[in-house]
Order: C-alpha cells, then structure tokens, then sequence
C-alpha cells in the first residue's frame, strides 16, 4: 500500500501581549518514507494570527493541495505537532468556539477524499520533525528578510 507521509510545522512569534502573533505554516509530504527532497511541500505566512488557528490553515491546505495525489486503496499520514488540532481530528478532544469552523472545513473536505488519512501527533523531539521545524524557522526570517526594503509600489 502506497502512504503519503505529510509533516506540518508552524511557528508562532507572539508580540508579549497576546498567543497571537507572526506565523508560517510549511508542510512536505514523501511517498512510502520521509527522506531526502519531498514530493510537494508548501509554505503560508500570515502577519498576526494564533497558533491554533494557523495550523488549522495549514491543515486545511493540505487537504486541498494533495486530494488528487491519493487514490483509493492507499493512505496519508499527517504528522504534526499541534497535540490541541491533533486531537481534534482524531475526535479526542471536543471542539467548540473560533475553531469549530475550521475543524468542519477539515472534516468535510477529508469526507470526500479517496484515501485514507490518519492524523498522528508528532513530539518536536522525533528526529524528523525536528528537520522540517528548523526548514520552518529560517525561513520565517528569509522571508522577513526579503521583504524587509520592499518599497510601495506606486
């Protein structure tokens, strides 16, 4: 059985005042092992938002960007370390309140998807995921970096 093996990272940078703040979203997805150049991988940066919410966005993506990658018969693990989120979709956690349209969005796009998804809740500490958090990290300050002496298109 062919497996899509998707890990998702973001990183939330809070301005002191609130959990929200500047966040990235990157997500890479292999066939059958996590190794080397993955076979799709995205990336989100969103100015001010919340961790919780912002992987939901990722998620949600996810399921949009590799529905038609998955055939019947084959699986897609997403690995990731949101354990809130994490729990949610694995309905281990009762969901309510700002989330609860996202989690509906999920699960109805995951209703229509051909393959099988397991969602695993990923430690930050697995060797893997420690990777695609670092990948998550500078690139959050590359793109700070590029769009810092961007001027005003007039």
């Amino acid at each position: 059985m062919n497996k899509l093996f998707v890990l998702i990272d973001t990183s939330t940078k809070t301005n002191g005042k609130s959990k929200c703040g500047e966040s990235i979203i990157i997500w890479a997805a292999w066939w059958n092992e996590i190794r080397d150049m993955p076979y799709r991988t995205d990336c989100i940066y969103i100015i001010h938002e919340c961790p919780n919410k912002v992987f939901y966005d990722g998620l949600l993506r996810i399921l949009q960007s590799c529905r038609h990658l998955c055939h019947r018969g084959e699986k897609m693990i997403i690995f990731g370390d949101c354990k809130l989120v994490m729990d949610h979709v694995n309905k281990k956690e009762c969901i309510s309140g700002k989330l609860l349209p996202f989690y509906n969005q999920a699960k109805k796009l995951e209703s229509n998807f051909p393959c099988r998804i397991e969602y695993r809740y990923v430690n930050r500490e697995n060797q893997k995921y420690k990777k695609i958090h670092e990948i998550t990290k500078n690139f959050k300050i590359f793109i700070k970096n590029q769009f810092k002496n961007y001027q005003k298109i007039k």
